[in-house]
């Protein structure tokens, strides 16, 4: 029987836990439609905010229904046919701001969210103390903060305080009850304003960083493509250059300042009766006199200078340059 049991336990807690898994999936599934419809991340912020305290409201208006159908079929409760009637208008506008914020209108499913949970807080606690839901009013200052602006927060202070002070007026409740209310909702306003302003700076100031970082990694990458350009235009004039060099019909001699021979061609080397490895490094001063070391030094100046006739040693005589 303990075996059973503890199988028993073991199927619950993993059946818990799929639903547990589930639900999150699903959760992060209505987050993800309420984004893709809009631009900007602070407009996707504001939908996912939105779209789960709509969905969180949903749920709470479908329990009410239940509890309301129920207290109507069973207890023959006084106001059950109302309370019914307007926790289906609750669920009815709690979808609609979903569907209009789903399609990217966050601005005004939150103005239709906030008008639900304060101005239509009279109609869905007509027969309810207010003392005992005044929690929920302040849900609507936070939103406004949140979703709308966070000056917004203010504003819907004082429409909740009219709608919890027209309750309060409807059930002749203590008036002391509006004044501690009113602090509560202008402090819940203050805190609201400071945090979505936070938010927003913060959100604004990632927004300008990551811009930043994407607009470096693209100039990165055209200075990458330009480099590799680059770097396949000198091997191309190199290889020319090389081809030059190496096929040339005439003799091609490099030089350094010191008139030391660097590199020659083949072409070079044959008509000098020698090798490229027995004139490389070979110093050009002392085989090169008179007009052919004139002709070099004007080369090493930067300008242009021309010899004819008999090659230098160790070419043979009857070379002609």
């Amino acid at each position: 029987r303990v075996h059973e049991t503890s199988s028993a336990a073991a199927g619950v807690r993993g059946s818990a836990g799929r639903l547990r898994d589930s639900v999150g999936r699903r959760l992060s599934s209505i987050m993800g439609e309420a984004a893709t419809s809009v631009s900007g991340p602070d407009e996707k912020r504001r939908a996912r905010i939105l779209a789960f305290l709509n969905t969180a409201l949903l749920v709470a208006g479908l329990a009410f229904i239940i509890v309301n159908v129920w207290e109507w079929a069973v207890h023959d409760h006084p106001y059950a046919a109302y309370n019914t009637l307007t926790s289906v208008a609750f669920c009815a506008v709690v979808g609609l701001s979903f569907e209009v914020g789903r399609r990217g209108h966050v601005e005004l499913a939150g103005i239709i969210h906030v008008a639900m949970m304060s101005v239509g807080l009279i109609a869905f606690f007509r027969y309810t103390a207010p003392g005992t839901m005044n929690i929920i009013f302040v849900e609507s200052v936070i939103v406004a903060a949140f979703v709308l602006r966070p000056w917004a927060g203010f504003v819907l202070a004082g429409v909740s305080m009219a709608s919890f002070s027209t309750l309060s007026t409807i059930h002749a409740s203590d008036r002391a009850l509006d004044l501690q209310m009113a602090g509560g909702l202008v402090g819940v306003a203050i805190i609201s304003w400071v945090g979505a302003s936070y938010l927003e700076w913060t959100a604004n100031a990632l927004h300008t960083t990551t811009d930043d970082l994407e607009r470096d990694r693209i100039t990165l990458r055209e200075a990458e493509k330009e480099r590799q350009q680059v770097e396949l235009a000198l091997h191309a004039t190199e290889q020319q250059s090389k081809a030059l060099f190496e096929k040339s019909p005439a003799g091609i001699v490099l030089f350094d300042n010191d008139m030391t021979i660097t590199d020659c061609n083949e072409k070079l080397a044959n008509q000098m009766n020698s090798s490229r490895e027995e004139l490389v490094g070979t110093d050009g001063g002392s085989i090169t006199k008179g007009e052919w070391r004139e002709a070099i030094g004007e080369a090493l100046r930067g300008r242009v200078g021309s010899v004819e006739g008999p090659g230098p040693p160790p070419a043979p005589a009857e070379t002609w340059y």
